[in-house]
């Protein structure tokens, strides 16, 4: 299956339409039945994420009709379909609201996160931010692009290299093992800022702008990283698991670090996570 500027300018257009159309409606203004939760307390799930994922699925399904489409609500109904993802020979990764929980509280961070891969390895990803109606993609081999409403493009710059001192990032501590959190937050101490926004797509955004340098994150989800990852690298950074491998959406990973700029100094050991 082919990929082209047009199948991916059909795949942002269907994505900025469930943005517009359903995401953005129903911000700060869903009913108490319109929200559940699935694994925890604190994972939301709501009739949005739901309609906007099926939206972006139906589209992706028009531009490409055999590839495998791994969306989060469709993975939480039926987990074996991320056993195809480093396999297929194209793949559609759909995050249709990343930060639901910011989403359902009226903080306005959160975002749609949609990734293209081939054989597993992303070649195209997509951080929308429906309020802003602005995103950022990046085509592999391609470099990373910022567009705003009215269509016009810039190319982003490589990062700044900053001494590891000065480094901002992002450490969602309350996602690590229990036994790990003492340790892991005096690690953090270190940098100037270690955070989260509890939306991998703004946590994205913020490194291709140069707003942070890191990221650090336990048992990585595809539609969480697929896209994120492609566009750090893209930008000049790099995205590594725990083994020090390139980072595959495809395969099970235990830790992602993703560094803005990959002559960063910051390494796994700096967390002593692992």
């Amino acid at each position: 299956m082919s990929i082209s500027d047009a199948h991916l300018e059909g795949l942002i257009n269907a994505v900025r339409s469930a943005g517009q159309n359903i995401i953005v409606p129903g911000f700060r203004n869903l009913s108490p039945d319109q929200v559940a939760t699935k694994t925890d307390q604190y994972d939301f799930v709501t009739t949005a994420d739901k309609e906007a994922e099926l939206t972006i699925t139906k589209a992706a399904r028009g531009i490409w009709p055999d590839a495998l489409i791994v969306g989060e609500e469709a993975v939480a109904d039926t987990p074996e379909i991320l056993d195809h993802l480093d396999s297929s020979d194209v793949s559609i990764i759909i995050d249709p609201i990343d930060g639901t929980g910011n989403f359902v509280c009226g903080l306005p961070v959160f975002g749609t996160i949609v990734a293209v891969c081939r054989q597993g390895v992303p070649v195209f990803g997509l951080l929308y931010d429906p309020l802003a109606d602005t995103w950022i993609y990046a085509v592999q081999g391609a470099g990373v692009r910022f567009v705003d409403p009215s269509g016009a493009e810039r190319a982003l710059p490589k990062p700044p290299l900053r001494a590891k001192e000065d480094s901002r990032g992002y450490v969602p501590i309350h996602l690590f093992l229990p036994q790990d959190r003492d340790a892991l937050a005096s690690k953090i101490t270190k940098f100037a800022r270690a955070t989260t926004l509890s939306c991998s797509c703004h946590e994205y955004r913020q490194i291709a702008l140069a707003g942070a340098d890191f990221c650090l994150s336990p048992s990585p989800k595809p539609w969480d990283h697929a896209a994120g990852a492609l566009i750090a690298t893209e930008g000049g950074g790099v995205a590594v698991s725990e083994t020090g491998a390139p980072y595959r959406p495809g395969v099970p990973s235990s830790q992602l670090l993703v560094l803005a700029n990959r002559d960063s100094p910051i390494g796994f050991a700096d967390f002593n996570t692992i």
